[in-house]
C-alpha cells in the first residue's frame, strides 16, 4: 500500500529515473522538503483517525486485498503500544511512531500520502513534478511571472504543506 502512493519511490536508481524523464521549463524551480523527526512529530491519535478513513475508502478498499477492521486494529495497537527494543532494552516512546518498528515507514508513508493527495489537487498547476522518500520530499515549482502572486502562492503552499498534524 505504501508503495503504490504517487510519491513514492523505492531507491536512488528509481528516483534518477524519473528524474531523468523530467524536460525542465525556464519557470522551473527546484525544491526540497524534510519533515523535522517525522516519526515522533506524528500524532498517534490522528494518525489512527485518518489511516482508518483512508482504508474504509471504497476506493483503497477496492485496490487493496484487506480486512480494514483488522488492518486498523493492528495499526492502533502498534500507535497505542510504541514499544521500541535496542539490543536488550525494551523502552516505550511517549510520542508519535515508535522508531524503529517494522510498520513505522509504511505508517509515516500512507499518512502523509493522504495529506499529499489534498496537496496535489490544491497545487497541482504549480507543482510540475514531486516525489518523496520517507520525510525526504524533491519537487519542481512552476513560477509565475508575477514575482508578488508566486511569491505569495509559494508561501500558501508551504503553509499547506506544514499544517497537517504537527508535521
Amino acid at each position: 500500500m505504501a508503495q503504490s502512493q504517487s510519491s513514492y519511490f523505492r531507491d536512488s536508481t528509481a528516483f534518477k529515473q524519473r528524474l531523468d524523464k523530467v524536460c525542465l521549463p525556464p519557470n522551473a524551480q527546484l525544491f526540497t522538503m524534510d519533515a523535522t523527526a517525522m516519526y515522533s512529530n506524528i500524532c498517534s491519535e490522528a494518525a489512527l483517525k485518518v489511516l482508518s478513513e483512508y482504508l474504509r475508502r471504497p476506493s483503497t478498499m477496492e485496490r487493496f486485498d484487506y480486512n480494514a477492521d483488522c488492518l486498523i486494529e493492528a495499526i492502533g495497537i502498534v500507535l497505542r503500544s510504541n514499544i521500541i527494543k535496542f539490543g536488550d532494552i525494551f523502552a516505550v516512546q511517549k510520542k508519535g511512531v515508535a522508531m524503529g518498528i517494522c510498520p513505522a515507514p509504511s505508517i509515516a508513508i500512507i499518512f502523509f500520502a493522504i495529506h499529499e493527495e489534498f496537496l496535489m489537487s490544491k497545487w497541482s498547476e504549480s507543482i510540475m513534478f514531486y516525489l518523496r522518500f520517507i520525510d525526504d520530499v524533491f519537487g519542481i515549482w512552476l513560477t509565475s511571472p508575477n514575482y508578488v502572486a508566486d511569491n505569495r502562492q509559494w508561501n500558501n503552499f508551504q503553509d499547506d504543506v506544514n499544517d497537517f498534524h504537527g508535521l
